[in-house]
């Protein structure tokens, strides 16, 4: 699950903005390649603990796996390399999902809360390894604050690009550039298969997660 999943899911099982904040932040320090932090706030650290109970969850779920498995044939049968093809079939479907719920306000509300609620002077909410580390991640939480808007995409080729920035500098994972339109080509033929899903998705993380407990 990307980020931004990680968000709506939050949101649902608990709308404070801390504990969004922690369910997101694993996905953040992997985006930026560093260590992920510590939450010092009862709220983010329990958001973080949440963050890899959904994933656990996410990652078994037969209409994912399903998805990503047509994914990784079709890419394959084109002669993408399998970690390439895996890769960009597994986070592909991630996005799409993202930018099915995106579609709806209060999950975009919950993640621009909990983005809003991280910075700098809200109090003393995460410990990271080093103040490089630190402001990287201001650099990132500002950026995605301002490219909101690219949670929906209206063109494949959008979504291609950010997978190609998104498995960049992973040499047995990384595309190519000229890998790129066909991996949108895949896209336009999935999305349609994903926004049928994307409800059930929803509903089973849900009702695996209901005994997640949440004290802040």
């Amino acid at each position: 699950m990307n980020f931004f999943g990680h968000a709506v899911l939050a949101d649902w099982k608990h709308p404070d903005s801390g504990f969004v904040l922690g369910a997101m932040l694993p996905d953040f320090a992997a985006m930026l390649r560093v260590r992920p932090p510590l939450g010092l706030a009862a709220g983010v650290a329990r958001g973080i603990d949440f963050h890899h109970a959904s994933d656990h969850v996410f990652h078994e779920l037969e209409d994912f796996r399903e998805l990503v498995r047509h994914g990784v044939a079709w890419l394959t049968e084109q002669r993408l390399r399998r970690g390439s093809a895996r890769a960009a079939a597994h986070v592909g479907v991630e996005l799409m999902l993202d930018a099915e719920w995106a579609s709806e306000p209060q999950p975009r509300q919950a993640y621009a809360a909990a983005l809003g609620h991280a910075a700098r002077g809200a109090g003393p909410l995460l410990e990271w390894s080093g103040a490089q580390d630190a402001a990287r991640f201001e650099g990132l939480r500002t950026l995605l604050l301002e490219r909101e808007g690219a949670l929906e995409w209206g063109d494949p080729r959008q979504l291609a690009k950010r997978l190609g920035r998104a498995l960049s500098g992973r040499p047995r994972l990384e595309l190519q550039p000229n890998e790129e339109p066909l991996v949108a080509e895949w896209v336009e033929q999935t999305r349609a298969a994903v926004a049928r899903r994307a409800p059930a998705v929803r509903a089973a993380l849900r009702a695996q997660l209901a005994g997640f407990a949440v004290v802040l």
